[in-house]
């Protein structure tokens, strides 16, 4: 019967050197763990949170460029809208008083062709010298008007300067 006790001391006393190595383990274990979430927390959180910020600049900085771009387009597009409405303009005077009985204001008509662009005068000229309708003092003085315009190539640009910066 000793021998019985004996046995079952050692088994006890094995048992309980068997949960303290499985209480180690655990407290290892846990340690690994809490070690895991330490590396996680102080190397890979403040990692991906720059990361991300590196991401979100970039992307603001981008937004940006095309903002301010799309501003530039749009100042380019008001500035050729208000010089094709500014031309427009000066034909519709040009047109009233080139089509008026008077011939003062006819030729303060032909004044108005100075602000309008060469290329348009020149067209200009060569549709109402077609014109059969016209007589011929006239025709000559839209032929030379016409030639004038080739000739020296203004526009309201060059008398004014630049409307718009185009840089």
């Amino acid at each position: 019967m000793s021998q019985s006790i004996d046995i079952d001391k050692k088994l006890s006393a094995l048992g309980d050197q068997v949960e303290k190595a499985l209480a180690s383990l655990n407290r290892v274990e846990r340690n690994q763990r809490r070690t895991i979430f330490r590396i996680a927390e102080r190397i890979l959180l403040p990692t991906v949170l720059g990361f991300l910020t590196f991401a979100v600049g970039y992307a603001t900085v981008n937004i940006l460029e095309k903002q301010v771009e799309l501003g530039r387009q749009i100042e380019r597009r008001q500035a050729i809208e208000a010089r094709i409405a500014r031309e427009i303009k000066f034909l519709e005077l040009f047109w009233t008083a080139y089509t008026s009985e008077s011939s003062l204001r006819q030729k303060k008509g032909m004044i108005l062709l100075d602000f309008v662009p060469m290329d348009v005068v020149s067209r200009l000229a060569s549709a109402l010298a077609e014109n059969p309708n016209l007589d011929p003092a006239r025709r000559n003085e839209v032929v030379k008007i016409g030639a004038a315009a080739v000739d020296r190539n203004l526009s309201l640009e060059d008398k004014l300067g630049p409307v718009v910066d185009q840089g």
